[in-house]
């Protein structure tokens, strides 16, 4: 689920990174144009910068509450389909690219699919590993599906195919394994703190409650005396 901390990570690794992420995105369009020898992937590159400012301007309203889903769960299923859709259409070119053939094209797919993957599981870069999973999920079925796309293609290449299915998943699992254990790790350095804290408080309460009561019996303890007296 979400929480408020990955959020405002998530918000503030976009804002940080959209300039150089549009950038490389339009000299990837223009790499691939030259490739496939058409315009299609400078469509490519305008829709998918265009989905990078909308998916900044999601994540700071999901952050400043200026769009508010009933509840977290809403706002986590919000983000894990439109996560999904923007994967979508990302893996689009590289599925262009394998279908072309050529091993430059294959191994350029392999590098885009790969990279997206990294980025959406890089720290702070999601918002919680359940969106980063549901962002990753269309790259990784994109790069399994090589060997079935260059079929398609009537250009197979089974041995390069195979090996970018190989060392490409293995890549892709390690990242995601990464993000995973982060999270964990991280899930678990809270918790101490917060039980740490939690335990700092109760002895704070106990010793305020204390020096109250030995405050109360000194009070009456002079009551008596002056009494006495």
């Amino acid at each position: 689920m979400l929480d408020a901390r990955s959020l405002a990570a998530a918000a503030e690794t976009r804002r940080r990174e959209l300039p150089v992420s549009v950038a490389l995105i339009i000299l990837t369009g223009g790499i691939g144009a030259a490739v496939l020898e058409n315009g299609a992937a400078v469509g490519w590159a305008a829709l998918v910068s265009a989905l990078l400012f909308a998916d900044a301007e999601l994540y700071r309203r999901l952050e400043q509450r200026e769009l508010a889903p009933q509840s977290s769960k809403a706002a986590f299923a919000l983000l894990c389909a439109w996560t999904a859709g923007a994967s979508c259409v990302f893996a689009s070119l590289p599925v262009a690219l394998v279908m072309d053939g050529a091993g430059a094209a294959l191994t350029a797919a392999m590098v885009l699919l790969i990279a997206g993957v990294v980025r959406l599981c890089g720290p702070g870069a999601s918002g919680g590993a359940g969106v980063a999973l549901a962002g990753a999920a269309p790259l990784a079925a994109a790069l399994l599906a090589f060997p079935l796309l260059l079929w398609l293609g009537a250009r197979p290449d089974w041995d390069a195919a195979f090996i970018a299915v190989l060392g490409g998943g293995a890549l892709m699992a390690f990242s995601t394994h990464a993000r995973l254990r982060h999270e964990g790790e991280a899930r678990r350095q809270i918790t101490e703190l917060a039980a740490e804290m939690a335990a700092k408080a109760a002895i704070h309460l106990e010793t305020v409650a204390a020096l109250n009561a030995a405050r109360a019996e000194a009070a009456q303890l002079d009551q008596e005396i002056r009494k006495s007296a």
